[in-house]
């Protein structure tokens, strides 16, 4: 990676870099826009950023990032979205209440944290988790 001649004099090129550069939101393509529009905003009560519903396509708030769904052809497995939550159980449980089961037990990391796996409509994994030491 090469910076510009006068960002390089400046000594900190890349670090000028890394903060003229922040990710700005994630996109996938869902098969159902209603549906999987209705199912984030239902299981994570994220508000909607941006609707265009004439070419199905919304930006949804999450936190201090975006999730952007775009009307077509799913492709899972090829991104995986990692949430940060205060509360794990309680997360996981209040899924469950609304049906969405996680694909594994909640397990625990020896990096220190614990976490769940769950799937959305389209396949995507998504997985919580919380800042947590192994009992």
């Amino acid at each position: 990676m090469t910076a510009p001649a006068e960002v390089q004099r400046s000594g900190n090129w890349l670090k000028e870099l890394l903060v003229a550069v922040s990710l700005y939101m994630l996109e996938l393509k869902v098969a159902d826009f209603a549906r999987s529009l209705n199912w984030y905003r239902s299981c994570f009560a994220w508000p909607i950023h941006l609707l265009d519903e004439p070419n199905q396509f919304a930006v949804l708030a999450a936190g201090a990032g975006k999730v952007a769904l775009q009307s077509g052809t799913p492709v899972p497995g090829t991104a995986k979205l990692v949430f940060h939550v205060d509360n794990l159980s309680a997360e996981v449980q209040r899924l469950e209440s609304l049906g969405v089961r996680p694909e594994n037990p909640m397990s625990w990391n020896p990096e220190g944290y614990r976490f769940a796996r769950f799937r959305d409509l389209d396949g995507y994994q998504l997985e919580l988790f919380d800042w947590a030491k192994a009992p």
